[in-house]
């Protein structure tokens, strides 16, 4: 839609060119009679016309027109200072808000880290008490001298990356104070201990150092050991109550199945495998999958899920 500063705009070329026209085409008419050289003239008398003596109005409607444009640039100028002084307030009311936070975030952060380090050593004692001892009574029990080495060696080997991944996400989590005030993108941490239907224990840390990472990864939820999940928690608050729980019985699918192994071997055949096939590709995340999108599909939603390769 045009302004009303261009229509007159447009109103006063309008003008011009039709003065100009018309004595241009004058000069031409008397031309016509005169030979070849007034033609010539004629045409010159005309661009001449049309550039030194416009029409009486032209003045008064340029000078309206001109008045028109400023008005309406000093309002587009007005709103753009007017828009960077509301962002310029918001950034210092976001930062005040984290300076503010800032002290309840500590105490977050310190009942959250020593929930992590519990739940560290507790899930990594019983989860070791549970398949190695347990595995070795068993397979004992039975004959099977070689089922009972493996499961001891698995429950040692779970046992330490527990160790690993838990110390690196209760570092994570103790940072979380200094992560807020420098405007990270996830909320607090928090930090859940989660029992599963197989009696295993684990520690789901959401938002956070954590969070970001997963969020980086294009991921809703990580499973970094049989101990430790990391959860995106801005995409995670976006879900309902049965995506969420789809989404988690996808991360647990991935602790058993490391559960299940030397840990080295399994991410190494999973790097293997991402390499040669993508992501979609993967073993272990078409069976997390096939558990997620069965999950949905109990619980109503018809859609289900398939696998997209991470961003």
């Amino acid at each position: 839609m045009q302004s009303k500063a261009a229509a007159r705009l447009s109103d006063v070329e309008r003008s011009a060119g039709l003065s100009g026209a018309w004595a241009g085409g004058g000069a031409q008419r008397a031309s016509l009679t005169a030979g070849p050289n007034a033609a010539l003239n004629g045409v010159v008398s005309g661009v001449q016309t049309m550039t030194q003596t416009p029409p009486a109005s032209l003045p008064s409607e340029l000078e309206a027109a001109s008045a028109d444009l400023q008005s309406q640039l000093a309002d587009v100028n007005q709103q753009q200072i007017h828009a960077v002084e509301i962002k310029t307030s918001k950034k210092k009311q976001s930062f005040w808000r984290r300076v503010v936070d800032f002290i309840p975030n500590i105490f977050n952060a310190v009942f959250q880290t020593a929930k992590a380090l519990v739940g560290t050593i507790v899930s990594t004692l019983w989860n070791f008490l549970k398949d190695g001892i347990g595995g070795l009574i068993s397979n004992l029990a039975k004959g099977n001298i070689g089922g009972a080495c493996a499961a001891v060696g698995k429950a040692v080997m779970n046992g330490i990356w527990n160790v690993v991944t838990g110390a690196l996400t209760s570092v994570m989590v103790l940072a979380d104070p200094i992560y807020q005030l420098a405007g990270g993108s996830q909320p607090p941490v928090k930090v859940q201990w989660h029992r599963d239907k197989d009696g295993n224990l684990h520690t789901i840390t959401r938002g956070g150092i954590p969070g970001e990472m997963t969020e980086n990864e294009g991921a809703g939820a990580l499973t970094k050991s049989q101990l430790d999940i990391w959860v995106n928690e801005t995409d995670y608050r976006k879900r309902d109550p049965i995506e969420k729980k789809a989404l988690l019985e996808h991360e647990l699918t991935h602790t058993r199945q490391l559960q299940d192994s030397y840990v080295v071997d399994n991410l190494l055949r999973y790097d293997r495998e991402e390499k040669k096939k993508g992501y979609c590709g993967v073993k272990d995340e078409q069976e997390a999958y096939k558990v997620e999108d069965q999950y949905l599909r109990d619980h109503g939603h018809e859609g289900g899920v398939t696998c997209a390769p991470l961003a």
